[in-house]
């Protein structure tokens, strides 16, 4: 069944678990920084239909968001 979720990052398998580990370690190591910032202009709903060569992405909709208001 559908489950609603926002994807930040994936990782494909083929990671050795050592790998894995370290990269969830300096995940854990980076909550709470900033690491950059932008800006985005729009918000897409996506769906995505995993195939043999891997998931296929369709966009849904696309909403405008509205451009960042300067305080000061």
């Amino acid at each position: 069944s559908y489950r609603p979720h926002l994807t930040l990052g994936r990782v494909n398998g083929g990671l050795a678990p050592e790998a894995v580990r370290r990269l969830m370690d300096s995940v854990g190591q980076a909550r709470g920084r900033q690491c950059g910032s932008f800006t985005p202009d729009h918000l897409s709903l996506m769906n995505s239909e995993l195939g043999a060569g891997g998931s296929v992405y369709t966009r849904l909709n696309m909403a405008p968001l509205a451009p960042p208001v300067r305080l000061g």
